[in-house]
């Protein structure tokens, strides 16, 4: 669905923005700081994904790389793993959060600690280089989670796997691992229900109105007909629409499906929706069990 902005009113429009640097001088001068043999700062880069990779490409290459973003202050380090950098910020709180990265071949595990002086690191491993990100800065938790995942995941993102996203994150609470991208039942009956999408996930995603029903039938999940009575006169379809949830958000909906598949008999039964973790990315599909009065369990 193409994004668009619509201005009513007749109004002018007023405003300020703020310029930022060349990228085409950019992408120059940042590999070229290496040559150099004192520390280099460079002002006012441009916010662009070719930015993002010279910062992981040095980082790689045992650059300490020291960048601000949206007014916080980080430092983004990488060393072979027999370079023990572990202990760079000693002074963590108690609690930490752990998540999962997955993909269909390959696993990663990054470690987001508080400073007990303010601030958080993270830690993850791949292709035997340990990565730190460090900022002393009081930023909230969720943005520099997601900027650790997005570093982390920058070898996965530019391989042939599309899939990449967290498969689970564990509650700082509980300690429970749950699906990062999940479905939850809030209540049902024979006649509708109201649902929950989760996203913990490293993106904002997207999903629609379509839906399904499945039907445990002989330990096997069916497809539920469609209500030939109810659509065979004027035919059906959803409306094509999409609905954004950020990461770190939800957003609640209920369903009438009577127009669909009428009122539902006993049995047990699950919610099948298609969501996308992020452009370009490939579709997850959620499923979320209940019978036709109560929950039974939603992932």
């Amino acid at each position: 669905m193409n994004q668009y902005y619509s201005i009513q009113g007749g109004r002018r429009l007023e405003g300020t923005v703020t310029i930022s640097g060349a990228k085409n001088a950019a992408v120059a001068i940042i590999p070229a700081s290496i040559l150099a043999g004192e520390c280099c700062i460079l002002e006012n880069l441009p916010s662009i994904q070719d930015v993002q990779t010279l910062k992981h490409i040095l980082s790689r290459m045992g650059a300490q790389v020291d960048f601000t973003l949206d007014g916080a202050h980080y430092t983004y380090r990488s060393a072979r793993t027999e370079e023990d950098i572990s202990g760079l910020y000693v002074n963590y709180a108690e609690e930490s959060t752990g998540i999962a990265l997955c993909g269909e071949y390959w696993s990663l595990e990054l470690d987001v600690k508080p400073i007990v002086e303010g601030g958080f690191a993270g830690f993850w491993s791949q292709d035997g280089v340990a990565s730190t990100l460090y900022t002393p800065d009081d930023v909230d938790q969720t943005v520099f989670t997601s900027l650790c995942e997005t570093l982390a995941g920058y070898d996965w993102l530019h391989r042939s796997e599309d899939n990449w996203y967290p498969a689970e994150v564990q509650d700082p609470d509980s300690g429970v691992w749950l699906p990062a991208i999940r479905l939850t039942v809030e209540e049902c009956s024979p006649t509708g229900g109201a649902f929950t999408i989760h996203n913990d996930g490293a993106s904002p995603l997207t999903y629609g109105d379509a839906y399904s029903l499945e039907k445990l039938v002989d330990g096997v999940w069916r497809t539920v007909p469609v209500n030939i009575m109810e659509t065979q006169n004027f035919g059906w379809g959803f409306n094509d629409i999409a609905y954004e949830i950020p990461y770190g958000g939800e957003d609640s909906f209920r369903i009438d499906w009577t127009w669909l598949y009428g009122t539902l008999t006993d049995g047990q039964y699950r919610l099948v929706k298609s969501v996308t973790p992020a452009e370009g990315q490939s579709p997850v599909e959620l499923r979320a069990e209940f019978t036709s009065l109560y929950v039974i369990n939603g992932d």
